[in-house]
């Protein structure tokens, strides 16, 4: 990766935790987030959608819109992807489908208006769709929000349990449905966390997917195992994805989704500094 490899940080990483939680939307802490990562070195934050109270997100008003937009353009640090945890509770797939695909519909207006160019659906745990009846279902439903995203020049990035393999085929199902090429408007969020606890070869995947991928997110984990702990300190293959993203080419966005502790902005800056490093030698 070049020396000037871009790096965002997660939503909730750079304010007190709540609940014991790592990931949250930080309602009360959100503005502050951006002059904490600007000083940290990091180039954009990922904005993170709830279901908890999720139309008092500031993404959902038009003057919330702006002033995402004011703290992004004040403090030099980018908004330029969106973590749809809310689909973590409302699934895609089952009862709460159609739902859940309105609201799917509304945050890519929302997105649009304030910037937003990914969003990033977790196809994840309880949300996953396991059978090849619910993978059909997921594209069927979210195919016609697929086009009109791209029309937005939005992309859906899904973060999911699936090898590379199936991962391609159902990125190829959504044309299929479409009848018309939609291949830029999804794309996989590759997660080299996520893919360490599941013992794939995160190098290996990348090399697969290729311009598939539309972002990445940093954590580390031990192969087997849910807990995710300090980058450098687990099993994933930093080195050898980061060499990987370079020969498919890669631009996107990366977003350090890693361990925090209770020193949350010192643990921010430790592992971004491990990163950066590791970026400027591939």
């Amino acid at each position: 990766m070049p020396h000037n490899t871009r790096i965002g940080i997660m939503h909730g990483r750079l304010s007190p935790s709540r609940d014991g939680r790592f990931q949250y939307f930080p309602k009360d802490d959100w503005r502050e987030e951006f002059p904490q990562a600007r000083n940290l070195g990091f180039s954009s934050i990922e904005w993170i959608v709830e279901v908890e109270n999720f139309e008092a997100n500031p993404l959902f008003n038009p003057e919330g819109r702006k002033e995402i937009q004011t703290q992004s353009k004040q403090h030099g640090v980018g908004v330029y992807s969106l973590c749809a945890d809310y689909f973590m509770k409302k699934f895609l797939i089952g009862e709460s489908g159609d739902e859940a695909a309105g609201v799917l519909r509304t945050m890519v207006s929302c997105a649009s208006e304030a910037g937003v160019s990914l969003i990033g659906i977790p196809l994840l745990e309880g949300a996953a769709p396991k059978t090849e009846d619910e993978k059909n279902e997921c594209v069927v439903r979210l195919s016609p929000i697929v086009k009109e995203a791209q029309h937005k020049g939005i992309s859906f990035v899904f973060e999911t349990e699936m090898t590379a393999e199936e991962s391609i085929d159902f990125l190829e199902r959504f044309s299929e449905e479409a009848k018309e090429d939609v291949s830029n408007a999804v794309g996989i969020c590759y997660d080299i966390g996520n893919a360490t606890s599941y013992g794939f070869d995160s190098a290996g995947d990348i090399k697969k997917l290729g311009k598939r991928i539309h972002e990445v997110h940093l954590k580390d984990r031990k192969k087997g195992t849910t807990q995710t702990v300090v980058l450098g300190t687990g099993d994933a293959d930093f080195q050898g994805s980061f060499r990987a993203l370079a020969d498919i080419g890669f631009g996107g966005v990366i977003i350090m989704q890693a361990w925090r502790g209770e020193d949350y902005i010192e643990d921010a800056a430790v592992q971004l500094a491990y990163i950066k490093k590791i970026a400027d030698t591939v």
